[in-house]
C-alpha cells in the first residue's frame, strides 16, 4: 500500500525534522553545514518558503517554516536531493544520506508556534553541544542577538546567505526577542530538573489532548446534523474544519469512517477552494465557525471556546467635526470599556468608500485585548458610537464615528447584527493599510491570505485599472 500523500495549504506552518539515515551524520564540517544554509536559502526563494527558525546539529536539523504556495514536498526532496549530492561527492560516500521521508508538523497555533519555536532552539543544548542556546554558532537564535540594528532594518537578517524572517515571527507571536530568550531560559531550567518533559514534541503535550478531546465531542454532535449528512459541500469542509482545529488524520478518518487517503484528499481539495474563493466552501465554513460557537456552549468542559482574553482588531473611522479630537475621543472610551489597546496604527486620511460625495475620512486600526464576548463586544462599540453622537442615516454615509470589529480572534461569525471577519475587507484599502501596519502576518480565516497578501493583491488590482 502507498504513502498517504501530505496535506498540502497555502500560507500554513511546519516544523520540519529531517534525520540521517540509520542516526548518521549529515554535517561533518562547518563546510557541510554553511553549504546546506547556502542552498536552503536559494531553493526557499524559488518555492516561496518563509525561513523563521533552524537548528543545525550534526546527525539531523530543524526548520520552522511558512510554506506560502503548498510547495513543501517540492522545496524538501530538491534541499535533501541536492545537499546529498554534495556531502557524498566531499566526503566520497554512496548511499541514502537521510532517512527516507521528512517528517513535517503542521502548526494550528499561535501557542504551538512558540513552543516549537523555542523547542527546536534548546535542542542543541539538550543534544549537549552548547550551554548557552543564544550563543550556538548554528541555530538562526544567534543572530537575533548579535544583529546591529542600525544596519539591518526591521531585525532580516543575514546568515551567510540566509535570511531568517525574525521580525515576521516576533510580530506574529507578538513578542520581544528578549521576551523570547526569557522562555527560553525558563524552559532551560525545567529541562535541567526534569529531562524528560523534552522528551515529546511541542505539540504533544496534556493541553492540546484535552483540547482535542473536547472538539471531537464538538464535531460529534455537529456531524450528526441532518445538513451534514445530507450536504456534501457541508461534510467535506467539516473535515477540513476539524483538520483545522487540531484534529490528526487518523482521528478524522475514525470519526467520518474514512480513509486517511480519503481524508488527505479531501482536506486538499476543500483547501484549493477555499484559496479559489468557492462562495459555496466559505459560506460552509461560516456555517460550521457558527455551530461550533454554539455547540461549544452545551459540550460540558469545552475549553474550546473559553479563553479569559480574546485578541480583537477593531477599525476606527471619522468624517465629520474634529477628526483628529474622535480618534482620540474613541480610544479613550474604548478603554473605559474593559478593552486593553496593545498597538494602534497610524492615522491614514483615505476617500469615502460607497458613497463618494461626503468629506474624506480618517482611519487606524487598533489591536486589543478583551474578556468581551463578540456580542458584548459589538454592544459597547455601539454604546460609544452613540455616546459620542453618531447618528445612522445613510448607509456608508458620513459619520462622527465609527467602530467596526475586524478580527475577533479567528472566529468566523455570520449572523444578522454581527458579521466576523467584517465583510469585504479584501477590497477595503482604508482598512487594509493601518491593519498591515499592525499585523502584516495576521490570517484571515475564511480568506486563509495574511493582511500583508490582501493589501498586495488590493494594490496590484488598482494599479492594473
Amino acid at each position: 500500500m502507498g504513502r498517504d500523500r501530505r496535506i498540502k495549504l497555502e500560507n500554513a506552518y511546519y516544523h520540519i525534522i529531517d534525520r540521517g539515515n540509520n542516526g548518521i551524520e549529515i554535517f561533518k564540517s562547518p563546510e557541510d553545514k554553511k553549504y546546506f544554509l547556502k542552498i536552503l536559502s536559494e531553493l526557499s526563494a524559488d518555492y516561496s518558503i518563509n525561513i523563521y527558525a533552524y537548528a543545525l546539529l550534526d546527525n539531523h536539523y530543524h526548520l520552522l517554516i511558512k510554506d506560502c504556495k503548498a510547495n513543501l514536498s517540492n522545496f524538501m526532496h530538491h534541499l535533501k536531493t541536492k545537499y546529498s549530492h554534495h556531502f557524498n561527492s566531499v566526503h566520497a560516500t554512496k548511499g541514502h544520506l537521510f532517512q527516507d521521508r521528512f517528517k513535517s508538523i503542521y502548526i494550528k497555533s499561535d501557542e504551538q508556534l512558540l513552543s516549537t519555536l523555542i523547542y527546536i532552539y534548546l535542542n542543541p543544548f539538550v543534544a549537549g553541544l552548547t550551554e548557552q542556546p543564544e550563543k550556538y554558532n548554528w541555530a538562526s537564535l544567534k543572530e537575533m542577538f548579535n544583529i546591529n540594528l542600525q544596519e539591518q532594518a526591521k531585525e532580516n537578517f543575514l546568515r551567510g546567505s540566509i535570511y531568517i524572517k525574525s521580525s515576521e515571527l516576533l510580530s506574529i507571536l507578538n513578542i520581544s526577542k528578549n521576551e523570547l530568550l526569557n522562555l527560553i531560559k525558563q524552559r532551560q531550567e525545567e529541562i535541567l530538573k526534569d529531562p524528560s518533559i523534552f522528551e515529546k514534541e511541542p505539540s504533544q503535550n496534556i493541553e492540546n489532548t484535552v483540547k482535542n478531546a473536547n472538539y471531537k465531542s464538538i464535531l460529534e454532535k455537529i456531524k450528526n446534523e441532518n445538513d451534514f449528512k445530507q450536504n456534501k459541500t457541508l461534510r467535506k469542509t467539516l473535515v477540513f474544519q476539524a483538520y483545522s482545529n487540531g484534529l490528526n488524520k487518523s482521528e478524522i478518518a475514525q470519526i467520518f469512517g474514512l480513509s486517511t487517503r480519503a481524508v488527505n484528499l479531501i482536506i486538499n481539495a476543500v483547501n484549493k477552494k477555499i484559496q479559489e474563493n468557492s462562495a459555496d466552501y466559505i459560506a460552509a465554513v461560516q456555517i460550521i465557525r457558527g455551530l461550533e460557537r454554539k455547540t461549544s456552549q452545551q459540550v460540558p468542559g469545552t475549553e474550546w471556546e473559553k479563553k479569559s482574553y480574546h485578541k480583537v482588531f477593531i477599525g476606527i473611522g471619522t468624517n465629520l467635526g474634529d477628526r483628529p479630537k474622535n480618534i482620540k475621543e474613541a480610544l479613550k472610551n474604548l478603554e473605559s470599556k474593559s478593552l486593553k489597546i496593545l498597538k494602534k496604527s497610524p492615522v491614514y486620511e483615505t476617500k469615502p468608500y460607497g458613497v463618494e460625495k461626503q468629506p474624506d475620512f480618517l482611519n487606524c486600526v487598533v489591536e486589543v485585548e478583551t474578556s468581551l464576548s463578540p456580542e458584548n463586544l459589538l454592544k459597547a462599540l455601539l454604546d460609544i458610537e452613540k455616546e459620542m453622537g453618531r447618528v445612522r442615516e445613510i448607509h456608508w454615509g458620513p459619520r462622527i464615528i465609527d467602530l467596526d470589529i475586524l478580527f475577533y480572534d479567528d472566529f468566523i461569525i455570520d449572523e444578522e447584527n454581527l458579521k466576523i471577519p467584517h465583510p469585504d475587507i479584501q477590497n477595503r484599502y482604508f482598512v487594509l493599510k493601518p491593519l498591515s501596519d499592525i499585523a502584516p502576518q495576521l490570517l484571515h480565516p475564511l480568506l486563509k491570505k495574511s493582511i500583508k497578501e490582501l493589501l498586495e493583491a488590493l494594490e496590484r488590482r488598482d494599479n492594473e485599472n
